[in-house]
């Protein structure tokens, strides 16, 4: 709660902003939305993606538990790295960005999704290939007492590998569309001289939201499908978890490739430079 207090009195929005009033229904706000192209061009991938962190958020402590055969508190090791070095990665997100642009490193951060959920499904092999000693008896003992009794060396590198390889796709995803989505909005005010800011960022939230919920449910439907226990799901239902949002990862990444963010940030900087009294010089 501190912490969200911060940018809310911290930032004056008035020194970035023109206010404006207008009042559109949220049907005709929504279809007028759809009809500018970067912004389907960029939703519907988004959507999409949407899907795919569903799965995992929802499915993770499974796929910790149920297909690595670890303590549901390995969990916590694990959302721990990946919060901690996907923050500590934000500044390299942003120099990327403005080295490269959004699309570049979004396109990576989807294609390092779609070989983490790959491996996800085969995590069996793969972590029996990375060793099948007892953690306990090797140099990951500190982490034996976490991991549960009968864990190997591999399920253990299995799973601290996910925490680290899936931080910095997170930070990438965390940043780079809603920075895009504030591009578009910024890009269509210069076109239509109409700023439809809190039009874009409201359908977006709410087509997200209502995509989320119904992902939600049918993950529950996936892993628990044929279980004969109700309250513990089928190895193959969370195992199918990964393999569909590798899938759906894959597609939201060929639809990635097609939103032009080069020209959306083009006319922004022009824009910026015609305004500017000293040139191109001051953007």
């Amino acid at each position: 709660a501190i912490t969200a207090l911060i940018p809310a009195f911290g930032i004056r929005e008035r020194d970035y902003v023109k206010p404006q009033s207008s009042y559109l229904p949220l049907f005709k706000s929504m279809v007028a939305t759809f009809r500018i192209k970067h912004f389907r061009a960029l939703m519907w991938p988004f959507l999409i993606m949407q899907i795919a962190f569903a799965f995992f958020n929802t499915a993770m402590l499974f796929y910790i538990d149920t297909l690595l055969g670890l303590n549901e508190g390995f969990a916590t090791i694990v959302l721990g790295l990946s919060i901690v070095i996907g923050i500590a990665t934000y500044p390299l997100v942003n120099f990327l960005a403005r080295r490269f642009g959004k699309r570049p490193p979004l396109l990576f951060a989807c294609g390092c999704y779609f070989f983490i959920y790959l491996g996800i499904y085969f995590c069996v092999p793969i972590a029996t290939a990375l060793g099948s000693d007892p953690v306990s008896a090797g140099p990951l003992a500190v982490l034996s007492s976490l991991a549960g009794p009968g864990a190997t060396s591999g399920e253990v590198l299995f799973a601290l590998a996910l925490g680290v390889a899936i931080a910095f796709p997170i930070a990438c995803t965390n940043i780079l569309p809603l920075a895009s989505f504030a591009d578009i909005a910024q890009y269509d005010e210069i076109l239509s001289g109409i700023n439809k800011s809190g039009m874009f960022m409201a359908v977006r939230t709410f087509l997200s939201s209502l995509s989320n919920a119904v992902i939600v449910a049918v993950i529950g439907w996936m892993m628990y499908a044929g279980a004969p226990n109700p309250e513990y799901p089928t190895f193959f239902g969370v195992q199918l978890t990964a393999l569909v949002a590798a899938v759906t990862v894959l597609a939201a990444m060929l639809l990635y490739a097609r939103y032009n963010d080069p020209l959306v940030v083009a006319t922004i900087n022009q824009h910026k430079a015609a305004e500017s009294p000293q040139g191109s010089e001051a953007v």
